[in-house]
């Protein structure tokens, strides 16, 4: 596993980005319920920020957050040193060296998309296996993220074809959940649609994020694009289409949740 984003400044806007409208973690996990003495886990924590959440919100119960990326795991420790029913451990989710049958809970949110087919194919079988009998499972991903923005230039246009077919990335996997958990063995599959978007005249806060996804994941996109300057080309225009007051940028998050039968 990889993670596109691995940059030295990626904490910081993730951190941003999860207090940002359209990415608000309480109201996605609002309507859990766990018992007390429940474990948790966390699949892809990344700075921990939901990890902190359960674990404050859920107070008689154990979290374990989990992530392939050690920078951000060196960051979310740290971060959530104060909180003693939370721990982290360094975990590749295609290949988790839990015990099955281990949480009552796994919340995973906005990794699936990063996957590949095959390993979103064992990412989700190793989290089923984790899982109790009666356990629940909730993944949150976008569909449509970066590719729904309007007008385009053609370089942008060009850009996000390239994107669209990169095998190792998923724009559009949201809609692809609902099934791939029923073809999991998970059953009672619910899920709903939030459809976030901004115009060019108040993105302001969403254009600062894109700049920073643009800057963080500028080496993958170089080798998705075909070099430097076509990457640098399309993070400038991208942004200025962005800007204008005509804009529309817009995407859908899937709120997904299965139980895994007794």
């Amino acid at each position: 596993m990889a993670y596109m984003l691995e940059h030295k400044e990626e904490f910081n806007r993730l951190e941003k980005q999860s207090n940002s409208p359209g990415y608000d973690y309480r109201q996605e996990l609002q309507d859990i319920v766990v018992q007390d003495g429940a474990c948790i886990l966390d699949a892809g924590c990344g700075t921990g920020i939901v990890s902190r959440y359960l674990a404050e919100r859920f107070p008689s119960t154990r979290v374990v957050a989990c992530d392939f990326t050690l920078s951000l795991l060196e960051q979310a420790r740290e971060a959530a040193k104060d909180i003693p029913n939370l721990i982290f451990e360094e975990q590749d989710l295609t290949q988790l060296t839990f015990t099955s049958e281990q949480f009552d809970l796994i919340i995973s949110r906005f990794v699936i998309h990063h996957q590949n087919t095959e390993n979103r194919s064992k990412l989700i079988a190793e989290l089923v296996r984790v899982l109790k009998p009666g356990g629940t499972l909730v993944i949150i991903d976008i569909d449509g993220a970066t590719m729904n923005l309007y007008p385009q230039t053609p370089a942008v246009a060009e850009g996000l074809r390239k994107w669209a077919a990169y095998p190792e990335h998923d724009c559009f996997v949201g809609r692809k959940l609902p099934s791939l958990l029923l073809e999991a063995g998970l059953m009672s599959v619910s899920w709903r649609i939030e459809t976030v978007a901004w115009s060019g005249t108040d993105n302001q806060e969403q254009w600062e994020m894109m700049r920073m996804i643009l800057q963080n994941a500028s080496a993958v996109h170089e080798k998705v694009l075909g070099g430097k300057e076509k990457q640098e080309r399309f993070a400038i225009e991208y942004l200025e289409c962005m800007k204008l007051p005509q804009s529309v940028y817009f995407f859908n998050k899937f709120i997904v949740s299965a139980i895994k039968p007794e």
